[in-house]
């Protein structure tokens, strides 16, 4: 993928999948200018491999919009973005494995999922388990762009700890 900035400050000139619409190059495009060009990336690599399986339809415009306006509003970790295959897109992060794995938590000590509805709502679930003062977490909902952030916030300290 080749990037070359054009000679008007934050604005992006960019070479995207030949699947991609001009409605998701600009998305891409608005990304890249916004320093989130992994998202982009990400987004792009996606767009290109629903447009390339015959057993998936593309993915859901609105969904693809709901990410890149979250990325862009709140900033928060690179988390991994993929793909149901109804075309709704989700991030998950999760918590590196610190404490000996048991039963409940073999692979890590936490998992954060979010889903971009087509209605604009984000869905979340997930949970971190407890270490040492901390106790356990649990995440399950449904809430907007503006409150998500708010619903997570705990999570993501720990992420970020």
């Amino acid at each position: 993928m080749v990037r070359a900035a054009s000679k008007t400050p934050n604005v992006v000139a960019s070479e995207w999948s030949r699947y991609a619409t001009e409605r998701e190059k600009a998305v891409l495009d608005r990304l890249v200018s916004r320093d989130h060009g992994r998202v982009a990336d990400r987004l792009n690599c996606l767009i290109e491999m629903f447009a390339e399986d015959p057993e998936v339809d593309r993915l859901v415009p609105e969904s693809v919009l709901s990410v890149a306006d979250f990325f862009i509003r709140n900033n928060p970790p690179h988390p991994a973005i993929v793909a149901d295959y109804d075309g709704t897109l989700a991030v998950e992060w999760r918590l590196p494995l610190t404490l000996a794995p048991d039963e409940n938590w073999q692979n890590c000590d936490g998992i954060l999922c979010m889903e971009f509805l087509p209605s604009g709502e984000i869905e979340y679930f997930g949970g971190a388990r407890a270490i040492g003062d901390e106790k356990e977490l649990k995440f399950e909902g449904v809430a907007s762009q503006k409150q998500i952030m708010k619903e997570i916030a705990p999570f993501l300290r720990r992420l970020s700890s």
